[in-house]
Parts: structure tokens; C-alpha cells; sequence
């Protein structure tokens, strides 16, 4: 691989931190596309086509330096021919390397589509051009033949290849001298530099990072909440009772102590507990203070009420065939003190909790009738 910035190792026991190392020097993905080489058909030699490694952070692309490469352009002698069914593969060599151009058959490439389709719109000039190139295309060429291709690096069993969209014979043999003088002033001006994304880039893809480590570290804590009050069939509780928990805060300060920027446990929890909230998976009672009910458990209070109300609707024949709507629930359990501040959120978790244990069955988007 060319990115010698990144010096190799070679005890395997190290090899994941060095994929780490190497990560951390690519690219975000979203950052691929401001690099110019990632648009452009790249001039490059064969040699550093073989030898480059697949990109960490962009599958389907290959890395030079710190650069997302996929589409190449190529100059060399016809050292192989190989006429297939569908394709026509040929060794191609530069003096360099010798790598393998697959050049799909017309009716196995476009069969559909006529070439005078796709550029009536264009100039008669443009439209001309197009169809000399579509000609040589479909030529076949012979050993010894300089070709000029272009197309996107692929694999094939194990075996790196260019598939070609652009492939013509080239008559003039100074091409060959010209791309040999070209080359290393654009190894040595572009491909050898490292892309640098923009410092307000850099920062905003930090904040960016942060925000996802603290949404990351959230869903595990509200993981670890609710795998501990199942395991205690806690269906009420509060803070101050979890924190109490040396087990549980064990857990919690090892989560924390992996993410620098939380370390205080009582502020984290209430993170989590204000995402499970938003969520419906609890809610927060009135009656008793800074005290929570659980409603994943299929015996919760709210849920043995709602389930009730359900019944008394039906006995009652006072809603229509498709069910109750969960507006008049909703309003019939914030009615009650303890629920007074519910959301609407915890009712819809609690009835598909319900329907999830075939207590209920969903008429519309919004009936329920009890079964």
C-alpha cells in the first residue's frame, strides 16, 4: 500500500489497532466526495493499481494515500486476448504491471438502447464524437495494439481488474512517451499529497462524532435500565433506588469511564431516563415522588387500566365497530392523579404492548377493541 505515512506491522497481535490507525488517517465517508480524485478517471500506473488496498471508510474504493480512487485511466500494449461470450478481456501492460480490461459485448452491456437514442439531444459535432468512440468500442483489438481505457477498478476472483467504459486504440506512439513524462508530475503535485479536509469541516465532524457518542452511550444505559428492573421486577422505581444499586452503578460507571465526556452518573441516568420517556417505556408518576413506572412489563398498572377501560367500553356498546379510539384513552388515563402528566407516547406504548400479547387487536391507526 502507498500510504507509507502509516509504517507496517508486523505482529498480528497488533494488527487491529494498526486498521484503527489506518481508519483514523481515511477519510470520513462523507467527506469522499470533496476530494477531487474521487470524481476524475485517475492517471496512474498499473503497478499502483495492483498494490492498493481497499479503502476503509468507502467500500467499493481503493486508497493511494488517504485518497478514495474507483475510476482509473490507463495507457498500455495489448499483451493478452481473451474473446469471450460476453466480453472481451485483455492483459493490458505499461511497463509497470500488466492488469486485465474487461470490455462488455454490446448486446450484454446496453441491449435495449440504441446509441442514436441517447444522444439526439446532443450537437451534431458532440453526437459524432459519441459514436466514433462507441465504434472503436466495439472493435477488437490485437496484441501489440496501444490502447487507451478508462473504467472503474473491480475484482473478479480474488483478481483486480478494470471494467471498462471507454477503451479505443491509440496510433500515435509518442501517447505512450507523453503519459510516461505526465505521470510523475501528477504523482508528485497531487496523488503523493495527502487530501486535508477543511479545518470547519474537521470541527463540525467532531461535534458530529460527539453527538453520536453520547446518543450511543445513552441507548446503553437505557439497555442496562431496563435489563435491571426486569431482572428485579421493579415496575416502580426512582433514581436515588437505582443509583443506590452497587451493581447497577458499577455498570454505569464503566460505561461512562469509556466516554470522557460524561462522567457524572446521576446526569447520565436522568439521559436515559428522559429518552425512555420520550420513547413511552416509562412514564413519571404524580402520586409518588420523583418515582417512575415501568410499562414494558405486560402486568404494568397502566397497562391492567387501560386493558379494563377497554372492557367497560365494550360492555357499555359505547364506541363504534372499529374500536375505541385512542384519544378517549388517552383522556380517560390522564384523567386519574397519578397519571395526570402522562404522554400521549407512554398510551400508544402501552396499547402496543398490549396488542403484542394478543390482549388487543388494532382496528385503524387509532381503534382498539379488546379480544
Amino acid at each position: 500500500m502507498q500510504d507509507s505515512d502509516i509504517s507496517g506491522s508486523q505482529n498480528p497481535d497488533d494488527d487491529a489497532s494498526l486498521k484503527n490507525l489506518k481508519k483514523s488517517y481515511f477519510l470520513l465517508l462523507e467527506h469522499c466526495g470533496l476530494d477531487p480524485m474521487f470524481h476524475v478517471f485517475n492517471q496512474m500506473y498499473i503497478k499502483d493499481i495492483l498494490n492498493m488496498d481497499e479503502y476503509l471508510t468507502l467500500p467499493g474504493a481503493f486508497a493511494y494515500k488517504n485518497h478514495p480512487i474507483f475510476k482509473v485511466d490507463i495507457l498500455g500494449v495489448v499483451v493478452k486476448v481473451h474473446n469471450r461470450y460476453k466480453l472481451y478481456n485483455y492483459g493490458v501492460d505499461d511497463g509497470t504491471g500488466v492488469i486485465s480490461c474487461c470490455i462488455w459485448k454490446e448486446n450484454y452491456n446496453c441491449p435495449t438502447t440504441d446509441i442514436l437514442e441517447l444522444t439526439h439531444h446532443l450537437p451534431s459535432s458532440l453526437a459524432n464524437k459519441v459514436q466514433q468512440i462507441k465504434d472503436s468500442m466495439d472493435m477488437e483489438f490485437k496484441l501489440g495494439d496501444l490502447i487507451h481505457v478508462r473504467g472503474k477498478i473491480t475484482t473478479f476472483q480474488n483478481i483486480r481488474q478494470i471494467t471498462a467504459n471507454f477503451a479505443v486504440c491509440v496510433d500515435d506512439s509518442s501517447s505512450e512517451i507523453n503519459r510516461m513524462l505526465e505521470l510523475p508530475r501528477l504523482y508528485k503535485n497531487i496523488y503523493n499529497k495527502p487530501f486535508q479536509v477543511p479545518f470547519q469541516l474537521e470541527k463540525e465532524g467532531k461535534q458530529f462524532d460527539d453527538e453520536t457518542s453520547k446518543k450511543k452511550m445513552i441507548e446503553t444505559l437505557v439497555t442496562i435500565i431496563k435489563l435491571h428492573l426486569q431482572e428485579y421486577r421493579k415496575k416502580l422505581f426512582d433514581v436515588q433506588e437505582i443509583l443506590q444499586d452497587e451493581n447497577l452503578q458499577s455498570t454505569i460507571l464503566e460505561v461512562l469511564n469509556k466516554d470522557q465526556g460524561f462522567s457524572d452518573p446521576q446526569q447520565s441516568l436522568e439521559l436515559a431516563l428522559e429518552t425512555m420517556e420520550k420513547t413511552g417505556e416509562i412514564c413519571r408518576r404524580q402520586d409518588k415522588k420523583n418515582t417512575y413506572e415501568a410499562l414494558f412489563f405486560q402486568d404494568s398498572e397502566m397497562s391492567v387500566i387501560v386493558l379494563n377501560l377497554l372492557q367497560k367500553e365494550k360492555q357499555e356498546n359505547t364506541y363504534s365497530q372499529n374500536g375505541c379510539h385512542i384519544m378517549k384513552v388517552f383522556y380517560h388515563v390522564k384523567k386519574m392523579h397519578r397519571y395526570s402528566d402522562v404522554s400521549m407516547a407512554s398510551v400508544r406504548y402501552c396499547l402496543d404492548m398490549l396488542e403484542t400479547n394478543s390482549d388487543i387487536i388494532r382496528t385503524t391507526d387509532s381503534h382498539y377493541i379488546i379480544i
